[in-house]
């Protein structure tokens, strides 16, 4: 039976006051017992410290996209649902969090990331509902809060053993689009043959 082959895309970032980027990216691939096609999971993490209250509110209120780009042979997986996970922490130690669906949208205001890729989009199937958790989460603040957001998509991609580069960026209508980063994820070979029952299986 065929395999079932899970790759994580971590893309960690962090935006400084002043506008100073780190970025670290890292790729796992967990292989497990039985399936017939390759399932990747796309992980976003955005992370903004020293943002005043009324800043962050200000931003949900604008078009917000996570943008993926892949090369062909990735599509959509229907068979799960994209979501952001929002999590604020205020200057008074109060930690507020929430998960937010998230649904497909138009890409074709988006040039590609790399030539050869296309770029498939997402935003909040309910902008309003992230606006008003973000009211009330910063409320809480005195000055400043910390707002981390992390976007899980999930994508089939090609069974070939190719190599293949996956770009994560992300787009707000004040800033424009700005580059997370990239990693390479190496599609596994699937093909006939015994069942893996282990955890962590070689591909066959």
């Amino acid at each position: 039976m065929k395999k079932l082959v899970s790759a994580v895309l971590a893309i960690a970032m962090s935006l400084m006051p002043i506008g100073c980027t780190d970025i670290s990216a890292k790729v796992e691939v967990q292989v497990g017992s039985t399936s017939v096609e390759a399932s990747v999971k796309v992980t976003h993490k955005k992370v903004q410290d020293g943002v005043a209250p009324g800043d962050a509110t200000g931003s949900t209120t604008k078009k917000n996209d996570v943008l993926v780009d892949v090369p062909p042979g990735f599509t959509v997986d229907t068979s799960t649902t994209p979501q952001a996970v929002i999590t604020i922490t205020t200057d008074t130690s109060q930690t507020f969090s929430q998960t937010f669906n998230l649904v497909q949208d138009s890409a074709s205001g988006f040039a590609p990331a790399a030539s050869g890729t296309q770029t498939f989009a997402f935003t909040a199937q309910d902008p309003a509902a992230v606006t008003a958790f973000v009211q009330s989460a910063v409320s809480h603040a005195n000055a400043t809060v910390s707002v981390s957001m992390q976007s899980n998509i999930g994508l089939i991609g090609p069974t070939d053993g190719s190599t293949n580069t996956v770009y994560g960026r992300d787009y707000n209508s004040d800033v424009g689009v700005q580059n997370l980063g990239s990693a390479t994820y190496t599609a596994p070979t699937l093909s006939g043959g015994t069942r893996c029952t282990t955890r962590i299986c070689p591909n066959q």
